[in-house]
């Protein structure tokens, strides 16, 4: 009984380094997303050809987190792959944004707005790793 107990705590210890590797692989992908965000929207003074250039490598970068988004998703469980979800979006937001900043269509405020949600919703998917993986903040 006790190898089989040995044998489960093994199994459950890489499973939780399997999530953790791919919580972190998804994190740091959309901080990397993010920051080529922060130079699409900081970059107010390019012409319309480099802004369009920029946009179109930021969007890239946003759709390659999709297969690192779905192994969160496969990995599980439903509160984390939910909180990835929302980092994606926020991300898209905050892009979709900035071309609306650009064309003045938007004023700047609304990106700081949307730079907030970002970073709210990568706030929460780290929170909901962290519990997923038992290792929970304690609270204040």
């Amino acid at each position: 009984m006790a190898a089989r107990e040995q044998r489960a705590e093994v199994r459950a210890a890489e499973l939780r380094e399997a999530r953790r590797d791919i919580y972190v692989q998804f994190l740091s992908d959309a901080i990397a997303v993010a920051a080529k965000i922060r130079q699409v929207a900081w970059s107010p003074e390019t012409d319309d050809a480099e802004f369009a250039q920029l946009q179109v490598s930021t969007r890239a970068a946003l759709n390659e987190l999709v297969p690192t988004l779905v192994q969160v998703t496969l990995e599980g469980p439903t509160e984390v792959s939910d909180a990835a979800g929302k980092v994606r979006d926020a991300l898209r937001s905050e892009l979709d944004v900035c071309a609306e900043v650009y064309r003045k269509a938007m004023p700047r405020s609304t990106l700081v707005d949307a730079s907030e949600a970002r970073r709210g919703a990568v706030g929460a998917m780290g929170g909901a790793a962290r519990k997923a993986l038992g290792g929970d903040l304690p609270s204040a």
